[in-house]
């Protein structure tokens, strides 16, 4: 009888210490480790979002222009201030050249630049962008004015051969564009500009 009363307290003592052993927080309630981040906080079934998520389309940190939109208003910046620029130096030339086949060109470039200006400037309403002359395009203007005679015919052909060389390349582009009246338009002007090169290349030589 005293084997079984010990075999009993062997039994018990064992039962008690295997409840004492379970994990107890501070406050004495169990702790489960396996869904707790270092901070502690339970993350079981949190609802994360992934930069691709619906957070992220609503953040308002995602680029929402498209970048064809953005090139093409560029191209119709860009276009703007190179053919007024064009046609203000030829409105120039026409009075200050000296060489009778510069003020052909002059008259040229007015006419022809003057079009695809008008062309430009219906698409830059569309989209609500105004054309101008910057900085440079006026301080070319202005340096041009004081010269004269056949410095004046050089500068002017030197003027008109860089501006279109840069001008086909951005022509170029854009007839690549993805927006279709910027594309359009960029074809339809492009081999007339190509032209221009040419002609104008003649007359330096």
């Amino acid at each position: 009888m005293k084997n079984l009363f010990n075999l009993f307290l062997v039994m018990l003592t064992a039962a008690i210490f295997t409840a004492c052993s379970s994990t107890k927080d501070t406050s004495g309630t169990d702790v489960d480790s396996t869904n707790l981040n270092a901070a502690g906080t339970d993350t079981t079934n949190r609802n994360l979002n992934t930069p691709a998520g619906p957070t992220a389309l609503t953040s308002g940190n995602l680029q929402t222009t498209a970048p064809d939109t953005l090139n093409a208003i560029q191209f119709i910046q860009e276009a703007g201030v190179a053919g007024m620029k064009e046609v203000e130096l030829g409105k120039l030339a026409q009075q200050k050249a000296t060489n009778q086949g510069v003020k052909a060109y002059a008259e040229m470039m007015v006419s022809e630049h003057g079009k695809a200006n008008a062309e430009l400037r219906t698409l830059a309403t569309s989209r609500n962008i105004t054309l101008g002359m910057n900085k440079d395009a006026t301080a070319a203007a202005t340096a041009l004015n004081k010269l004269s005679g056949t410095d004046f015919d050089k500068a002017y052909i030197k003027l008109m051969t860089d501006d279109h060389t840069a001008a086909i390349d951005l022509f170029n582009m854009a007839t690549k564009s993805s927006d279709a009246e910027i594309k359009a338009y960029a074809t339809k002007y492009l081999p007339i500009l190509k032209t221009h090169l040419k002609q104008v290349t003649a007359l330096s030589n």
